[in-house]
């Protein structure tokens, strides 16, 4: 397949143009969906280790580690793990109820009613993520597809890609409902790039721009 050049050395498929990924990157880096609109990247600052609720789920368990696997492969920066341990982790998903989620993170519990999938993660002063958590709700989403569609979204956004977009209706970050079931190859490349040790906590807009050599 062809190539053509985006930034620096980096090239993407034919497909994925460079105004997509800008903007997507942007839609999805600088504007959390909900809490406080603060217009600077937010990344882990560390690896995620993640402990999973509500183990007799197995496919979504297997689902988790199909898409923590496709993450690791596109990042350069952090990586995903699953520990046994919930003492260790960093990071939980709760495969349950609404209302086993709340009893767990009761000040999000006013979006849940609207939300079959949510995340929330905590940071420090300089931008960076340092713990997190997500839930899937497999009692209202009775739909297997659908529910590995929320695993993957909502792990996806808890990276630090907080926003959904209105554009790319074969996007995981599409605004509108959906069981899209794997990554489009713009998500791939928006993944990849915020993902990248070039993006740090803490950088606005117009330092990414600059580190990125984006006019």
């Amino acid at each position: 397949m062809s190539k053509v050049k985006v930034i620096g050395k980096s090239e993407f498929p034919e497909e994925v143009t460079k105004h997509a990924v800008r903007e997507l990157f942007i839609t999805t880096a600088f504007n959390p969906e909900f809490g406080q609109q603060n217009k600077k990247i937010k990344k882990w600052g560390e690896n995620l280790r993640v402990y999973i609720k509500n183990t007799e789920h197995v496919e979504l368990i297997a689902e988790f580690e199909r898409v923590s696997t496709e993450i690791n492969a596109l990042s350069s920066d952090i990586t995903i793990e699953r520990v046994v341990d919930e003492q260790q982790a960093n990071f939980i998903i709760f495969l349950s109820s609404h209302h086993e989620y709340a009893k767990y993170r009761p000040n999000v519990k006013q979006y849940l009613d609207g939300n079959w999938g949510f995340f929330w993660t905590n940071r420090n002063r300089n931008s960076e993520i340092v713990k997190g958590n997500m839930h899937v709700d497999v009692i209202r989403c009775e739909d297997i597809n659908c529910q590995k569609h929320l695993l993957r979204e909502e792990l996806t956004q808890a990276l630090g890609m907080m926003n959904d977009s209105r554009k790319h209706k074969n996007s995981i970050f599409y605004s509108q409902w959906t069981c899209q079931p794997s990554y489009c190859e713009l998500d791939k490349e928006v993944i990849k790039l915020f993902l990248s040790s070039e993006i740090k906590a803490g950088m606005n807009l117009s330092e990414v721009k600059q580190v990125l050599e984006w006019d």
